[in-house]
């Protein structure tokens, strides 16, 4: 079987010659590195461009921000701002906050805290009084009048724990900012935003108020703040511009290896197979189980691990698709070269186990199969029987001694003989198998038409009436070929001596026929010899047709087979029976070649095969039709088709084949019924197959030639003779 695998994968392979592949082309190594740096460009860059811009059309804000040009713009920044704004609204007067709780900021899932690290300078004050600053943010120089600033200040009021005011202002110029479409957006999420209310915990009593009222300044740097979630932005936004922005010279790099992949697509076949064949020889078990941790291990390493190590989203979601991508790429290679399942342990192990562990094609016996029906049944039963037992047993040791030994021993009787019987049937069944066995084989010795030994089978009379009729079967069998064959040998004798014992009578009535025809003889009386001359003319071609016809049966046919021209055959069949033809009330086409088609056979023997087929075409087509002779030529063969339209109802073609059947069913045109047979004998004893077909009235018959080398030079002229 793996020898049969082998050259069947030769065979699929495409083999090219030295001088038609350049020796880069047929490189293993070229190939394929080029195919997997190709689809691997094209992957990355389809995933930069693509991946995102689906992620944020399905709600990913996280993408969204990515998508972005400026820091702004995007949820991270309204959400740090509000984490913010939540982290002042927790500060006591003393500059402590009250609780731990804070509204959180992420991106891809990545959490910060204000109280952490406050992502931008703010302030906090309330009645008046400054209660926290941090950063480059100075509260006294906010109240001056010549207050200046070069980045946008944000100030937000909360009355009663609600936003109620949020003013954005650069350069002393309140609301100058509201033309800015971030601007805009972090106004309407602050605005009748409610924070929780505090919550105190001192005197070991809770206690919970609203924020009465309270002033937060955040200033907005012109930079990106630096947090850990900010840092991480900043490197996923890096990645992403870099590979969007060399996105043409990625694409161009991908097509290039793709093309030059391509033309090396030998050697990229060659290293598949190869990788085929080294993975082949892993158990498919032991594939399966890497296959699982393959795909496993990127979601453990992602979502099981910190993300310092995977920070980059969008390179994790190229990594994930290069894996899974490769990793199908790799699993499809494998089931295209049927090499998957090629070795697998507990094939091996059940085998083996069985006793099946065979070579080849051969199958397993009739009685191992047999054994292998019987032996889950077998195993139910003995632990169903073993339970009963042992649990008939536990309950037995609360009953008295004697007791207890006289169900013992009827308990375990029963258990050993069941045993016993499974073991009895186990035996019988592998001797049956093997009967049942001899006699298939015995069949199948039949089938093939040798004649072997009669067999005995025992152990079932069944088995052995059928043995018994089937040896009686061979005998009948071998009786009846005999007495066929000496029935055909006496046909082809009775037929061959008939029409040899015709001959010398028909010869002596033809030449009395010819001497009449020499003398003075009244009109009416030359008539009637004319008649005589044209009845034994066509009694000598019936004689004739029948002794071909028991010669090409009985094999006694000669065929001096030689070079010679098909196409010059045909034309010059056609051109000796061109009275015959032309007195026919038909019209012939011919498509033939005008180079020579070579063959070896025997002209003579052809030129009678295709002047019968002509004389047959001619004499039972439909009146003014057309009679289509055609030489068509393949690597290995000639065909010659004639086809024509038949003026008699076809019906089983094939019924044609058999002597003396006429197409005209009444019999009242000229014609043996021996022609088609004598074109198939013939056709059959050149080395050639002959055929015929008929759809609705269209009659084909086909002649089909081995061709054959052309002549030699200095034998050219010997292959220019006439045929006859």
């Amino acid at each position: 079987m793996a020898t049969k695998w082998k050259e069947l994968k030769k065979q699929k392979e495409p083999q090219a010659a030295p001088e038609q592949v350049g020796g880069w082309r047929n490189s293993h190594l070229l190939g394929w590195v080029s195919f997997f740096l190709g689809v691997s460009l094209l992957l990355t860059v389809g995933t930069c461009f693509l991946g995102p811009r689906a992620a944020a059309d399905a709600g990913d804000t996280s993408y969204y921000d990515l998508l972005q040009t400026d820091v702004k713009d995007t949820n991270l920044f309204r959400q740090s701002v509000l984490s913010t704004v939540n982290q002042m609204s927790r500060v006591q007067t003393n500059g402590k906050s009250y609780d731990d709780s804070s509204y959180p900021y992420s991106f891809h899932g990545y959490k910060d805290y204000a109280y952490d690290m406050l992502p931008f300078p703010c302030a906090a004050v309330e009645n008046g009084n400054l209660i926290y600053q941090q950063g480059d943010i100075n509260y006294s120089t906010l109240q001056s009048d010549n207050f200046r600033t070069s980045v946008p200040l944000l100030t937000v009021q909360i009355k009663d724990s609600v936003i109620t005011q949020v003013t954005l202002t650069q350069a002393s110029q309140p609301d100058n900012l509201p033309s800015r479409q971030w601007a805009v957006s972090l106004r309407n999420m602050l605005l009748n935003y409610r924070l929780a209310d505090l919550t105190d915990y001192s005197g070991h009593t809770e206690k919970t108020f609203s924020i009465q009222s309270r002033t937060v300044y955040l200033a907005i740097p012109n930079h990106t703040p630096f947090t850990e979630v900010y840092q991480l932005y900043t490197s996923e936004k890096h990645l992403y511009n870099t590979i969007t922005d060399a996105s043409v010279l990625l694409l161009s790099a991908a097509v290039l290896l793709l093309v030059l992949s391509a033309l090396a697509h030998a050697g990229k076949y060659r290293v598949e197979n190869i990788f085929s064949e080294a993975v082949g020889n892993i158990p498919a078990e032991l594939k399966l189980v890497v296959l699982a941790v393959l795909c496993f291990l990127p979601l453990f390493l992602f979502f099981y691990q910190s993300y310092n190590g995977w920070g980059l989203t969008l390179f994790r979601m190229i990594f994930l698709l290069l894996w899974y991508v490769w990793l199908a790429y790799f699993l499809f290679n494998d089931l295209r070269f049927h090499t998957f399942a090629r070795r697998s342990l507990l094939r091996t192990l059940w085998q083996r186990a069985h006793g099946s562990l065979r070579s080849g094609s051969e199958k397993t016996p009739l009685a191992k199969q047999i054994q292998r029906w019987l032996l889950p049944l077998y195993i139910v039963v003995d632990i169903c029987a073993i339970l009963c037992y042992l649990f008939l047993m536990a309950a037995g040791g609360q009953m008295p001694d004697s007791l207890f030994f006289f169900s013992f021993v009827p308990l375990s009787a029963t258990l050993a003989l069941v045993f016993y019987l499974e073991y009895r049937c186990w035996k019988k069944c592998e001797f049956l198998g093997l009967q049942m066995a001899k006699l298939t084989e015995q069949i199948r010795l039949l089938r093939s038409g040798s004649q072997p030994q009669p067999i005995h089978v025992g152990g079932c009379e069944q088995l052995s009436a059928a043995a018994y009729d089937l040896n009686d079967l061979q005998g009948g069998i071998e009786e009846a070929v005999n007495q066929r064959v000496r029935s055909e040998r006496m046909k082809v004798e009775l037929v061959t001596n008939v029409s040899h014992d015709l001959k010398t009578p028909l010869t002596s009535i033809i030449s009395y026929v010819d001497l009449l025809q020499e003398e003075e003889l009244s009109p009416t009386a030359r008539d009637y010899v004319q008649i005589l001359a044209q009845k034994s003319d066509r009694l000598k071609a019936i004689v004739q047709d029948v002794f071909d016809v028991s010669k090409a049966v009985s094999g006694n046919l000669t065929v001096n087979s030689k070079t010679l021209d098909l196409a010059k055959l045909l034309r010059q069949t056609l051109a000796d029976m061109d009275e015959r033809i032309a007195a026919a009330p038909v019209t012939f086409r011919t498509q033939l070649p005008d180079r020579p088609v070579w063959i070896h056979s025997d002209g003579d023997r052809l030129y009678r095969v295709f002047q019968n087929l002509f004389q047959n075409a001619a004499q039972y087509s439909l009146e003014n039709s057309r009679i289509f002779v055609t030489l068509t030529i393949d690597p290995v063969n000639a065909c010659v088709r004639i086809r024509n339209t038949s003026k008699y109802e076809i019906g089983d073609a094939q019924a044609l084949l058999e002597r003396f059947t006429r197409g005209d069913k009444n019999r009242t045109t000229e014609g043996s019924g021996l022609g088609l047979s004598i074109a198939q004998s013939f056709t059959q004893a050149c080395g050639g197959r002959f055929s015929i077909s008929a759809q609705a009235d269209l009659f084909t018959a086909e002649v089909v030639l081995p061709l054959g080398q052309p002549p030699k030079a200095e034998s050219t002229s010997a292959n220019t003779t006439d045929f006859q």
